[in-house]
């Protein structure tokens, strides 16, 4: 539903007669410019790929990757003798996701541990076992997105000694 949201924002400000052009238009001059301008450079920053099969691989990925964060909070919650509803979990995923976003832009660490903690209280689980949740979810997701990124290196014949020496020299050839 994003994806559609998405191209349907991009044909509206590429299109100068479009209802949200229009919409813009109505602000005063002086905040129509600007918002007009960033409206623009948003749109075309949204690109599709032109084969079907990677736009299919796009959203696959996505969805797969939604489908482990919600086992991971699944498998998590089991191992201290936690179930929630399915509607639940997809509040706390949509929640959480929302969160991890806004958190990002806001600089603000442990969003995800504080955003997961409270959203698990809410729904009763107790503090310590959704703090323990929680933790597990978020370094089941790191070590998840570290051992992909690994196979993947492998797949494209990097190892890993390749990586750490390419750091070394790249922290030799400081300027100074």
């Amino acid at each position: 539903m994003l994806l559609v949201i998405l191209a349907i924002y991009r044909r509206q400000a590429q299109d100068p007669a479009a209802w949200l052009r229009r919409l813009v238009c109505c602000l005063p001059t002086r905040l129509a410019l600007p918002v007009n301008r960033l409206a623009a450079s948003f749109a075309e920053g949204i690109i599709w790929p032109r084969e079907t099969w990677r736009g299919a691989a796009i959203v696959l990925a996505s969805v797969l990757m939604k489908v482990i964060a919600a086992a991971q909070f699944v498998g998590a919650g089991l191992a201290f003798g936690i179930g929630l509803a399915s509607t639940e979990y997809l509040f706390l995923m949509v929640f959480l996701g929302f969160l991890v976003i806004v958190g990002h832009f806001a600089r603000i660490a442990g969003g995800f541990i504080i955003g997961a903690v409270f959203v698990l209280t809410r729904l009763g689980v107790p503090e310590e076992e959704a703090l323990a949740m929680a933790l597990i979810v978020q370094a089941s997701n790191l070590l998840s997105v570290a051992g992909i990124g690994a196979f993947a290196l492998w797949l494209q014949g990097i190892a890993l000694a390749d990586l750490r020496s390419g750091a070394k020299r790249a922290s030799d050839v400081r300027p100074g």
